[in-house]
């Protein structure tokens, strides 16, 4: 028996540090390796508290941050409407994170403890996974990053606000509440991974495999049998224990799927309505920064939103469309990998000739059939690629109607300018029109 050498926390574990930081994690992961919880005390709700509370203090106490642009425009309309979105959305984070906390907890302790029943994934395949969040977390972090020193620059010639700094880092405080959720999204994708693999597993002999790394090993060919046995004589007759009889564990993996849809259904009651306000927050700020691009590209107004450098937009752009597109796409995996389910138990159905084995596979099936895996925001849209498509339309719509209230004021401004009364009309005229006083 070899040791754990990786487990859903070392998934999670970095996650909650930083998240940890900002005040959004009143929980700490505790144990040895391999049996290794999740844990809320008091002395981290306190401290949660503490952390919050004087987030949003310094975010009242600069009044600065709730006038970003002087004046009223569509810009300085938009740019207020962001920030307030974001002051928003980080309160509504914090009270999700302290209100259901024991929710979170019981999600990732359950999540860690269908890892240990299955024990299909080795350490590499969570270490990888670790990467590839770690790598999306880097690539945020220089976004914002790079929004704050481009903001700095297109301000140069004043002090660096705070307002702004306080700014980004709710952002990122944000963000990381959203990449907690893509986290429980990529380990529940995973699992149900490992379901599906247990499912093929069951018409096929284990053959010499190392288990302590088999990701990069090239197994040998016809290492695999069919064992589908034709009659409940063959069970007895063989010497094998009663938890390796295919039919048992068929009833062992459809507890293991309905425990992964309580999970997904404990996930989606935490962060549904996070999700449906991110989900909103995301096309506005979408539509705003795609606004402005195309003001400065093809207008060749940089300045249009009272800034000297108009690649923030970009920058910012890019990261919100990122954000979207990896919550889109691994809370798709996830519900792709449980409908492949049911494809792999009809397909043993149609090839198994033993009696029991194809009761339990029908059985299961029923359960597949009325137990899926989904998520969405509130109920009123699915979490998966028509969400990306539908905010695409509504980008594209709203975008076609910000220009052409462009157009129109950009024409009554020429309108404006060209009908100037002449010289010797301004001692007749009105006061109501604008009149000139001759030299």
């Amino acid at each position: 028996m070899t040791a754990v050498v990786a487990d859903t926390f070392t998934v999670l574990k970095p996650i909650l540090l930083f998240i940890k930081c900002f005040g959004l994690a009143p929980y700490t992961v505790v144990g040895k390796m391999g049996s290794r919880h999740l844990k809320t005390s008091i002395l981290d709700v306190l401290f949660s508290v503490i952390l919050i509370g004087v987030s949003i203090f310094l975010v009242f106490y600069q009044t600065s941050l709730w006038r970003v642009i002087e004046g009223v425009s569509i810009c300085s309309v938009t740019e207020k409407v962001i920030v307030f979105s974001t002051i928003i959305q980080f309160v509504l984070s914090a009270f999700v994170c302290l209100l259901k906390r024991h929710r979170i907890v019981e999600i990732a302790n359950q999540l860690a403890g269908l890892n240990a029943v299955i024990k299909r994934s080795c350490g590499c395949v969570w270490r990888r996974m670790c990467v590839t969040l770690m790598s999306h977390l880097l690539i945020s972090v220089l976004s914002v990053a790079t929004c704050f020193v481009s903001d700095m620059f297109s301000r140069f010639h004043s002090a660096i606000s705070v307002s702004l700094v306080t700014f980004n880092v709710l952002t990122f405080a944000c963000f990381l509440t959203e990449f907690q959720i893509v986290g429980f999204f990529m380990l529940l994708k995973q699992l149900i991974s490992d379901l599906n693999s247990s499912i093929r597993g069951i018409g096929e002999i284990k053959g010499n495999q190392d288990e302590e790394c088999p990701c990069f090993k090239k197994l040998p060919l016809n290492r695999t049998a069919p064992i589908f046995v034709t009659s409940s004589y063959e069970k007895f007759r063989s010497k094998a224990a009663p938890e390796d009889f295919p039919d048992k564990k068929v009833i062992l993996l459809r507890d293991v799927q309905d425990s992964l849809c309580a999970a997904s259904e404990l996930l989606n009651s935490a962060y549904s309505f996070l999700l449906l306000y991110t989900s909103a927050k995301t096309f506005i700020c979408l539509t705003h920064s795609l606004y402005f691009i195309l003001l400065s590209v093809f207008m060749s107004d940089s300045s249009s939103c009272g800034k000297g450098w108009p690649y923030s937009y970009y920058v910012w752009f890019i990261h919100y469309a990122l954000k979207l597109v990896w919550l889109v796409f691994y809370s798709s995996s996830a519900i792709q990998q449980s409908n492949h389910t049911a494809v792999l138990v009809h397909k043993l159905i149609t090839k198994t000739r033993d009696a029991g084995l194809r009761e339990e596979l029908r059985v299961f099936s029923l359960q597949l059939l009325h137990r899926k895996v989904k998520f969405t925001a509130c109920g009123f849209f699915p979490l998966d690629f028509t969400l990306l498509y539908s905010i695409v339309g509504a980008v594209t719509t709203y975008l076609v109607i910000l220009i052409q209230f462009q157009l129109s004021l950009v024409k009554s401004d020429h309108s404006k300018t060209s009908i100037v009364p002449p010289h010797w009309m301004g001692t007749t005229t009105p006061t109501v029109f604008v009149t000139t006083v001759p030299p």
